[in-house]
């Protein structure tokens, strides 16, 4: 085995050993113009906006401030049942709305009015990281602010690099990526140095 694959799985190994399991929310936008291209959509809870079936194959979601997409394989649930619903079709928020969005299968239980729509995203990865607070005498207010996060995931555990658009979720809290620096270990990237906020 080369000195490449050896740094890169002892990385690894170390993540799982003194990491947690976070979420790398991939952000994606289509061409055009605005914020109404984005996928995952911006709000932090969707709603359903009427009472809906058992067989219903569409719902309209809401949010009080919502702007974005949803596309084919974002997947949700809702609390009346367990079954994972996966949308079909791309549908596009207006006015803190996403109408008649498409899924499969149909609702296998009734759906209530206000009840929420548990999101999970396609372009979602689950990561192994480590993740601590920066030491005191770097944070500025500035470049680094208090309460900010250094996110360690091995260059293994992602497809791609992170983007600066992405988002991270940590214990169920949704932080912005600021930063993000390789790390190399001779020409492989070890592990990438993430700053959330």
């Amino acid at each position: 085995m080369g000195f490449d694959r050896r740094v890169r799985r002892g990385t690894a190994s170390i993540a799982r050993r003194r990491g947690t399991t976070v979420t790398l929310r991939r952000v994606t936008t289509l061409d055009g113009p605005g914020p109404a291209a984005t996928n995952p959509p911006n709000a932090s809870v969707l709603t359903v906006v009427a009472n809906a079936v058992a067989g219903a194959s569409t719902l309209d979601l809401r949010a009080r401030s919502l702007s974005g997409r949803l596309i084919p394989g974002d997947r949700f649930t809702v609390p009346s049942d367990a079954t994972i619903y996966t949308v079909v079709a791309r549908a596009i928020a207006a006015n803190a709305r996403i109408s008649g969005v498409q899924f499969t299968p149909p609702l296998t239980a009734d759906v209530a009015a206000g009840d929420a729509a548990h999101m999970l995203y396609v372009a979602d990865e689950v990561v192994v990281a480590r993740v601590e607070g920066f030491p005191e005498r770097l944070i500025d207010g500035t470049l680094i602010s208090v309460g900010d996060l250094q996110v360690l995931i091995p260059g293994s555990e992602l497809t791609e690099p992170p983007n600066l658009t992405d988002r991270l979720i940590l214990d169920g809290v949704e932080k912005s990526i600021v930063d993000r620096t390789p790390v190399y270990a001779a020409s492989q990237i070890a592990f990438w140095r993430v700053q959330a906020r």
